[in-house]
């Protein structure tokens, strides 16, 4: 590492700090130099030291935040092969009963699609088989909670494949329109007559009104479908709540010689959610085999995904080797950048990514915990108090220098034309010089460690991966200290 420094004032205070991280003067930004300054104002660019993590499964239902569910499978050389199969359920609405005599047809199943994909870069026909879920339904999507690792029994023999043809420049431009500027992409697919007759039998009984036992009774016989790549290079997203994601039951009825045709709709439910699996054993993550274990691999990158989540977790002390050799300093701004992301066409690195404070045994700060609250009150952040469904409940966050109603967690923003992700990170800066060495005591409350978390697009419900250098993660502060002069 090259390691420089030049200042208007005295150096000797940064001898120790210089291994770690370079210095340089500022003069030139301030116009004509002053011979006798008052302030001393400089730079430093300081390199912090990371490492990687799994952390436990997200929830991947829609319980909590309404999303896609996924399907697809694709292989990537730097964090694996990535499947994701989609477990779906469907649940009768209040209708008036099919008329005695009506005659049933078939049961269809139609999809639509979010224009959510990762990893496929140019045209392709993703094909997915159609299975029935067998695993007990009464306790199952309608009350639980489901994770990426959650599964449920399904009848390995498919009833029905469909498929569906996408283009990535289409799937791009569509995903970033608002949703109901999107084009409409479906797949559609004939389920079983069994299970259509089934439900028919139900619609000829039960109107399934509001708080009806029958409604148990149809999850407990119907308990729902899986869709299973069989034929795929990337991983789709299927809107759950559309109206034309849905099935579809079809009878007819027959009066004075006319036949009518008639259908009654099921739409799916929030419960439905995502199994994903990645299977690392090819790859220099391997050997993350346990959660909230760190790794530091050996490419010298970093890496963040969502899904099957992984998280970088940034290491504070060359930060304090700095803050404890200097007096008296005002942060004028400070910067968090992490240059070098790869962005390989198909696989977009994250929009945003945020930072979570972190123990020293790789759990989040937790505002549940009174420790983790006292620890955490000389720093510049701030608890989520969420519900037991958010993924992010009591966890703490850094905070933005300009936090507002919308967003009070500083982001880190990604630049496709610079390859980096970058934040302001001024106030919290200064609140950690706060906590530097007082007469050679180390302040045990000191925030040691970072996590960068991914929050766009949301790690519920996506798949995406950012990678980067260890070398490019790095803190730049501008600073300002008065001059000591000699009378």
């Amino acid at each position: 590492m090259n390691l420089w420094a030049k200042s208007l004032g005295r150096l000797t205070v940064l001898a120790v700090a210089l291994f770690f991280f370079s210095c340089e003067d500022e003069t030139s930004l301030l116009g004509l130099k002053n011979p006798k300054p008052k302030l001393d104002v400089t730079f430093v660019e300081i390199p912090l030291e990371s490492s990687v993590l799994s952390i436990d499964s997200v929830y991947t239902d829609n319980k909590a935040a309404v999303g896609n569910v996924l399907v697809g499978q694709y292989a990537d050389n730097r964090v694996g092969d990535i499947r994701s199969e989609a477990y779906i359920q469907f649940l009768p609405s209040t209708n008036t009963l099919i008329p005695a005599g009506a005659v049933f047809d078939s049961l269809t199943v139609q999809f639509r699609f979010s224009f959510y994909s990762y990893g496929i870069a140019g045209k392709q026909t993703e094909r997915f088989t159609i299975h029935e879920i067998t695993g007990d339904s009464i306790s199952r999507m309608f009350a639980n909670r489901y994770k990426a690792s959650s599964t449920i029994a399904y009848n390995p023999t498919p009833m029905a494949e469909t498929f569906v043809s996408v283009d990535y420049d289409s799937l791009k431009k569509q995903y970033a329109l608002e949703p109901t500027k999107q084009d409409t992409l479906t797949a559609r697919a004939r389920l079983s007559d069994e299970m259509g007759q089934q439900i028919f039998n139900f619609a000829s009984i039960y109107e399934f009104k509001k708080n009806n036992p029958d409604f148990i009774q149809f999850i407990s016989a119907i308990k729902g479908i899986v869709l299973v790549p069989s034929q795929t290079a990337g991983i789709l997203g299927i809107k759950v709540t559309d109206a034309l994601s849905r099935v579809t039951l079809h009878y007819h009825t027959v009066a004075d010689n006319t036949t009518t045709n008639l259908t009654k709709t099921y739409g799916f439910s929030i419960a439905s959610f995502s199994n994903i699996k990645a299977d690392r054993s090819s790859t220099e993550l391997s050997a993350l085999t346990q959660h909230y274990q760190t790794l530091q691999p050996a490419s010298g990158l970093r890496y963040l995904q969502s899904g099957t989540p992984i998280v970088t977790k940034l290491d504070l002390t060359k930060f304090y080797a700095f803050a404890d050799t200097v007096d008296n300093v005002i942060i004028t701004e400070a910067e968090l950048i992490v240059g070098g992301v790869e962005s390989p066409l198909g696989l977009d690195p994250h929009s945003s990514v945020v930072l979570k404070p972190m123990r020293e045994d790789n759990q989040f700060y937790n505002f549940a915990v009174a420790a983790d609250t006292s620890a955490m009150r000389s720093n510049f952040v701030f608890p989520t108090i969420g519900t037991s469904a958010d993924v992010n409940k009591n966890h703490y966050f850094v905070q933005s220098d300009i936090p507002s109603q919308t967003a009070q967690a500083a982001t880190l923003g990604y630049s496709k034309a610079s390859n980096s992700l970058t934040s302001f990170l001024t106030l919290f800066t200064q609140a950690l010089m706060k906590n530097k060495e007082k007469d050679g005591e180390i302040n045990p409350t000191r925030l040691k460690y970072l996590a960068m978390y991914p929050i766009g697009p949301s790690v519920l419900h996506t798949v995406n991966r950012t990678v980067f250098a260890a070398d490019q993660v790095k803190l730049r502060i501008y600073y300002t200290r008065p001059t000591i002069t000699t009378p």
